[in-house]
């Protein structure tokens, strides 16, 4: 199997997951295994250039979503951790050019990049609490999934906060959070969420 990504968003051309929609009954079931990770990925960031930049913006906030999971999952590692946090770096950086210019190649190339490595973390640490939500809040009412992940993801950074404060402080430095070095990991998430949703609603505008 050859995955060839279309949008900088999932990362599934690098994990072992897939997501089967059941319409019929408003749910989405998770498949893992062997038999769906495939063999081989080609990253393409010109195959990227026609999405629209709302589809755009809400690939970008999967990424960060999908990043966010692996750092603060119960099962993550060093090397988990590492892979999240430069996916982060490269959204934070590259997100609003491509939703604006979603002709820069090289922008595209870093989302794809992020969203690539987004894939490994989250196959190796699994989903938190954004992705559980979101996951339910798509099927029932068919809204992209990384907009769903965009609106859980600032409450779940609050709720998982205090069993990985270093983690919260890295993520806010690389968002570039300005926060009191001596500031609760709590207060420290809350910032970054409240920072999030600003993002979010300055690209809402800059699309609609």
């Amino acid at each position: 199997m050859i995955a060839v990504p279309t949008t900088a968003g999932s990362g599934s051309e690098a994990s072992k997951g897939a997501v089967v929609a059941d319409t019929q009954n408003g749910i989405k079931r998770v498949v893992i295994g062997a038999g769906t990770t495939p063999a081989l990925a080609l990253i393409d960031p010109e195959l990227t250039t026609g999405l629209p930049p709302k589809v755009t913006a809400a690939c970008a906030f999967d990424v960060l979503a999908y990043a966010l999971d692996a750092i603060t999952s119960s099962q993550t590692c060093a090397i988990t951790q590492s892979v999240s946090y430069e996916a982060i770096r490269l959204m934070q950086r590259n997100y609003r050019e491509t939703v604006e210019n979603g002709q820069n190649i090289a922008a595209r190339e870093d989302m794809l990049s992020a969203s690539n490595l987004g894939g490994y973390g989250i196959g190796n640490a699994k989903c938190s609490a954004s992705h559980a939500f979101a996951h339910a809040l798509g099927a029932l009412y068919h809204v992209p999934h990384g907009e769903c992940c965009a609106i859980f993801t600032p409450a779940t950074l609050e709720y998982v906060a205090e069993t990985c404060p270093e983690q919260i402080r890295m993520i806010a430095k690389l968002l570039l959070m300005n926060f009191d070095k001596v500031a609760s990991a709590k207060a420290i998430a809350k910032l970054t969420g409240e920072k999030i949703r600003k993002c979010i609603a300055r690209l809402a505008s800059t699309i609609l």
